[in-house]
């Protein structure tokens, strides 16, 4: 059967009037969620910009929105529509009109899995793809000031609108069923050498049930569960429904569900379950990321599908440190006035950080050195916290020094050069290369291993339906949110929220240099500990002990402490300084950054130790530690409160590593940035960060997936 070409307006298009209040709702969730930043975003890219790419893709197609919902000439009499009932349950024909006055809400309709769609759901849901149609404005569409059971849908043949979007309903309610049946299957951590217990009964003699530990440590679960960002999304849903119920003319959600004889617990449980669905997505994907090989392999089998969708441009990664001279004057737009001594100056400062480059270089790497010196100097608050770095960015997107010398002929990968600018000395660093058939590649062949994967889910969700016992007295003719309104927009960025504790006894044979984790790991497992939360990515004892068992000392037959120094930058990362006073890790601590204490005789060992300190609580002078010594938790007090007292860290520790706070947000970024600060000064245009671009690409995905498995 046909299938519509896309069903909302592209972002060049004006809104319509009849859907400003929809579009109000839109903006105050994504207010609520992600702050000022994202409704600068809003009003520069559109309403496109939270939807799903393939909905946005009529400019790309050719094909323009048209101006109204229906093509009905106001002088001609609507034809009347009378689908013919087939009495078949199992079929959306089984009933020429599915339209009552009032029906029973309780009554099942269709069951996927351990699912139950009931008739009160089944009006949220049916209310969902009639809005959906409505807000995108695409064509064909039925009248939507008409009865839709007594229209033909064109794109299903001897169907009515109002039969097409009931089977939509049912159908998408199946793939979202099917995520769920996911959920509460059991996870099991595949990790090397991860053998909790292999010793001895550990965990039972010293990790208490009620130890604040067990919410944070690395085991395998029951089944997925939610981080504390998304719990809390969820659990706030309540008030985001209340504000769209409030930008669609009511009062409130519950408002909204008294006047259309429907209940306000069936629009929660369908948001939930929505937005449940979508994280365990995302958590599924971060283990779906293509190799390069596997992308470059893709692009050849499917070259002649994917070149149309391809402008072929090619963009650039940079990292740059930015330096202005002391005293400049600055105008308005950024610009600054110096004296040529003043220029001097800051010549020789660049001069001074290339020679620390050169000097750091072998041993952190080139890039990762220069990404290191760029968060301790560079004056570009839009990219210093990431290391000086920017992502994809098109020669119009830059000011014309760096896009002259980025696109230059013969321009390497891995040049470095000081330019000067309107905005101070730049030292630029040129990361990769990347051209666009490459990144449509990437994108294509991860929709395609994740409907793989939700296809096998659908399978362990069989659908059930008997369409005879579905009702349908949802007014279709008021424009409603929908359930795409309530997405989560995944402004955050994180996967781990929290520090994962990782105990060194769970991978007590895995090897580190000459000896073993279990006795010899605790600097390396606190290291884990802190590159996992860093990066929001697993990142084990045991791999990490591969990967950087040159950290191992042979003398000590322990962590060299130079791995907190040289290999954070590695990872996307950055140390700040090293401290041996504590109130200067008492004011890193308040600032957000990471700590990790070195502890040599005393109340945490014997011989020597490494803590990871997260966290300070002022009012009582105490501070939350993450221990990888299993032992610590059944001899340790501070483990049963979760707190540490000032004595407790001082007492074998002096040497402290101060780790630069994550990175959640860019502040160059349009979409999570600071909207003040989101042109930095080497943008001419909107600028948007990696991971913005990422989570816009699994949200589009996501999407675009049940959309497919939604369509007649």
């Amino acid at each position: 059967m046909a299938k519509k070409v896309g069903k909302f307006s592209s972002a060049s298009q004006p809104v319509k009037k009849s859907h400003k209040g929809l579009m109000v709702a839109m903006i105050l969730l994504f207010l609520a969620a992600g702050g000022a930043g994202i409704f600068l975003w809003l009003i520069q890219a559109g309403p496109s910009a939270i939807l799903p790419a393939s909905k946005t893709t009529l400019e790309a197609s050719g094909t323009e929105p048209s101006e109204t919902n229906t093509t009905t000439p106001s002088d001609t009499p609507p034809a009347v529509f009378t689908a013919t009932a087939t009495g078949d349950r199992s079929k959306v024909s089984c009933k020429s009109s599915y339209t009552v006055v009032t029906g029973a809400a309780d009554k099942t309709v269709a069951t996927a899995g351990s699912g139950k769609l009931t008739n009160g759901m089944l009006q949220v849901l049916y209310l969902s793809q009639v809005n959906a149609w409505r807000a995108g404005g695409g064509e064909p569409a039925p009248d939507f000031e008409r009865s839709l059971d007594s229209q033909a849908c064109p794109l299903a043949e001897g169907l009515s609108w109002q039969q097409y979007f009931l089977q939509r309903a049912v159908l998408s309610w199946q793939a979202r069923q099917a995520a769920l049946e996911q959920v509460k299957k059991p996870r099991i951590q595949n990790v090397d050498y991860f053998f909790p217990n292999e010793t001895s009964d550990l965990h039972g003699e010293y990790i208490a049930p009620d130890l604040p530990l067990n919410d944070f440590l690395f085991q395998d679960q029951d089944c997925y569960t939610p981080n504390s960002i998304h719990q809390a999304y969820l659990d706030g849903l309540g008030d985001t429904l209340d504000t769209l119920a409030q930008g669609a003319g009511f009062s409130s959600l519950q408002d909204m569900a008294l006047k259309l004889n429907l209940r306000s617990q069936d629009f929660l449980q369908a948001a939930q379950d929505f937005n449940l669905a979508y994280m365990y997505f995302t958590e599924e994907s971060y283990s779906a990321e293509p190799s390069d090989g596997e992308v470059a392999e893709y692009l050849q089998n499917n070259a002649a599908a994917l070149f149309p969708l391809s402008s072929g441009q090619e963009t650039v990664d940079i990292r740059q440190i930015l330096l202005v001279p002391q005293d400049a004057q600055t105008d308005a737009d950024g610009k600054i006035t110096a004296a040529q001594q003043q220029w001097d100056l800051v010549q020789a400062q660049a001069e001074e950080i290339l020679e620390q480059w050169e000097k750091r270089a072998p041993v952190q790497g080139r890039e990762n050195a220069f990404a290191q010196l760029a968060s301790m100097y560079s004056q570009d608050t839009g990219a210093a916290s990431s290391g000086g770095g920017y992502y994809n960015l098109s020669a119009g997107q830059l000011i014309a020094p760096l896009s002259q010398w980025c696109f230059a002929n013969g321009r390497q990968q891995g040049d470095c050069e000081i330019l000067r600018s309107d905005y101070g000395l730049h030292i630029v660093y040129l990361s990769a290369f990347r051209e666009d058939t490459l990144s449509v590649s990437s994108s294509a062949l991860l929709k395609e291993q994740a409907q793989k994967a939700w296809k096998q889910w659908l399978k362990d969700a069989p659908l059930s339906v008997d369409y005879s016992a579905a009702e349908l007295w949802a007014d279709t003719t008021i424009s409603l949110p929908t359930l795409e309104d309530t997405l989560y927009p995944d402004i955050a960025h994180e996967r781990f929220p929290e520090v994962i504790v990782y105990l060194q006894q769970d991978f007590f044979n895995a090897p580190f240099g000459n000896r073993y984790i279990g006795k010899n790991g605790c600097g390396i497992t606190t290291f884990a500990m802190l590159a996992t939360y860093m990066t929001d990515s697993y990142q084990t004892p045991p791999d990490l002990a591969v990967l950087y068992r040159q950290y191992f000392d042979n003398e000590t037959h322990g962590t060299n402490g130079d791995l907190f120094i040289n290999v954070p930058c590695e990872m996307g990362f950055y140390l700040d300084k090293v401290s041996y006073d504590i109130e200067e890790v008492i004011q890193a601590l308040k600032e957000g950054k990471m700590v990790i204490s070195r502890q040599e005789k005393g109340y945490f060992t014997s011989s020597g130790h490494y803590i990871l300190i997260q966290h300070y609580n002022q009012e009582d002078d105490t501070f939350q530690v993450r221990d990888s010594n299993v032992y610590n938790y059944g001899s340790k007090s501070g483990h049963k409160t979760d707190r540490f007292t000032r004595y407790n860290i001082l007492s074998g520790g002096s040497h402290f590593y101060i780790i630069q706070p994550k990175l959640v947000s860019s502040p160059a970024c349009a979409r999570c940035g600071d909207p003040k600060h989101c042109l930095s000064p080497i943008q001419t245009q909107d600028y948007l960060c990696l991971k913005c671009a990422v989570a816009l690409s699994r949200r589009s995905r996501f999407l675009e997936i049940l959309e497919d498995f939604s369509t007649v």
